[in-house]
């Protein structure tokens, strides 16, 4: 399955051609005569400031970024929903880092090492899993997709799977409705994907019952609210033991545009930034390299709670 397409602004390029075409029309229209040219270049003076306006407008509405992620952006001392942004394994100790050693775009990406059998100590967790929560609380539209790449090497690609926490409300609730999408490609040498325009393996409805029944699709829930998705590798059963891959190029369509997180890694040091290792981790020149240090921080904190991350054949 491909990688979502991000959203683009066309009614940009149109205005644009129409703009031009306009212009070309005046002139020759006007050739030889100088009082009409001066005024049709005030006409076309106003109808570029509201062209400009127009396209600046529509361009807020369909917005891009790619934002790279080297660790955890929410403040985990507030605990799960306390703030917006990523938290990784929030209460798993399978081994994780990010690495240089692939990527599908950036630099490099997040490297899950083999996942191992050991007792859990918190609620629900035998064998560890890795859980990649990002809390979002975004109104659905008919636009909105999610979507990641992984690499998965000799594991089984139903072993990387996406969870969407919707709720009809923008609370905090654990979810109204669960949306499950499982990798079913790849090879032990490309990347694969996993996405929300998919048809869902599971959609499971909260028994804290707020609403009827769920929307058979993600697209489907338009109205309601993401708090939270989770990119996933292992499913805490035997299974899993041993598995391990690559996640990157995570990608983010909503009704104001697109967010595309590069899971990337960041330098150890300024050090690490000068005499060009600037250039291996992606940065156009050592000022973004140590800039990207001074900002990013790890908090390795723990709220005590559960993971709210589920393999899709786990429906609780």
């Amino acid at each position: 399955m491909p990688t979502l397409a991000p959203k683009g602004n066309r009614r940009s390029d149109d205005a644009f051609r129409l703009f031009h075409a306009f212009v070309r029309a005046e002139l020759t229209i006007n050739r030889g005569d100088q009082s009409g040219m001066k005024r049709n270049l005030i006409v076309l003076s106003l109808v570029s400031a509201l062209l400009y306006s127009a396209v600046a407008a529509s361009g807020s509405a369909s917005a891009y970024s790619t934002v790279r992620v080297t660790g955890n952006t929410v403040d985990t001392s507030l605990g799960a929903n306390g703030s917006l942004g990523w938290w990784f394994n929030r209460d798993s100790a399978s081994p994780y880092q990010f690495s240089l050693d692939k990527a599908k775009i950036g630099a490099g990406s997040l490297h899950v090492l083999p996942i191992v059998s050991e007792p859990g100590t918190l609620p629900n967790l035998g064998v560890q899993k890795f859980v990649g929560e990002n809390f979002v609380k975004t109104a659905i539209t008919a636009d909105t997709a999610i979507s990641f790449d992984y690499f998965r090497g000799t594991s089984p690609a139903n072993q990387f799977y996406l969870n969407v926490y919707v709720n009809s409300l923008n609370d905090n609730k654990f979810y109204d409705c669960r949306y499950d999408f499982v990798g079913t490609g790849g090879n032990m040498t490309d990347w694969a994907t996993v996405s929300s325009t998919a048809t869902p393996v599971n959609v499971q409805k909260s028994g804290t019952g707020r609403i009827a029944t769920c929307p058979a699709t993600l697209a489907g829930a338009a109205g309601f609210f993401i708090r939270m998705f989770a990119v996933n590798v292992g499913d805490s059963s035997n299974a899993d033991v041993g598995v391990s891959g690559y996640l990157d190029n995570v990608v983010f369509i909503t009704g104001a545009g697109t967010t595309v997180y590069d899971l990337d890694v960041t330098p150890a040091d300024k050090d690490a930034c000068k005499k060009g290792g600037y250039a291996l981790y992606g940065f156009a020149n050592q000022g973004q390299c140590i800039a990207s240090l001074q900002a990013h921080a790890h908090t390795e904190h723990s709220d005590g709670e559960h993971s709210e991350a589920e393999h899709p054949h786990a429906n609780k």
